[in-house]
């Protein structure tokens, strides 16, 4: 594993921090295909702590039947998962209405159940409040179980 530094901010940047993201995304992409050129590349969120190892391996074989995919959040708006097949540009547009902003760079929209543990982010705190409310197992769980 290695860990890449926070890519400078530059002039002109979109609002709210989106574009650092973008940043970080982007170099995180170029340095993995820096090291394996033919290799497929998924972006994957950090705030999906319900998250089911399972449904992930299944959403990146579903996703590698497409040059280019998108996840949306079960709101539809956000996005969790951005893929792209070797050789094909990922373009990342993190921020309000990515989902629809990755489609239109060319992501196939992944037809996954809304309630998919990928599709749940946590964004706000109601976000938060849903996932306690279900049987998330493992660290994640136990934590959940003793702050309700």
């Amino acid at each position: 594993m290695r860990v890449l530094p926070e890519p400078a901010p530059v002039a002109g940047d979109r609002a709210g921090g989106w574009a650092a993201l973008d940043r970080a995304v982007s170099a995180g992409v170029a340095a993995a295909r820096g090291e394996a050129p033919t290799a497929h590349v998924a972006v994957l969120l950090g705030d999906l702590p319900g998250l089911d190892p399972t449904e992930l391996d299944g959403a990146l074989a579903f996703a590698e039947e497409h040059p280019r995919a998108v996840l949306p959040d079960a709101q539809g708006t956000g996005t969790t998962l951005l893929t792209a097949r070797a050789g094909q540009v990922l373009t990342p547009a993190f921020g309000g209405g990515s989902a629809a902003a990755h489609a239109a760079l060319g992501h196939v929209v992944l037809d996954l159940p809304e309630a998919s543990t990928l599709r749940h982010d946590v964004d706000v705190p109601e976000d938060l409040a849903a996932l306690a409310a279900r049987e998330v197992p493992g660290r994640t769980g136990a934590l959940l179980h003793r702050l309700r």
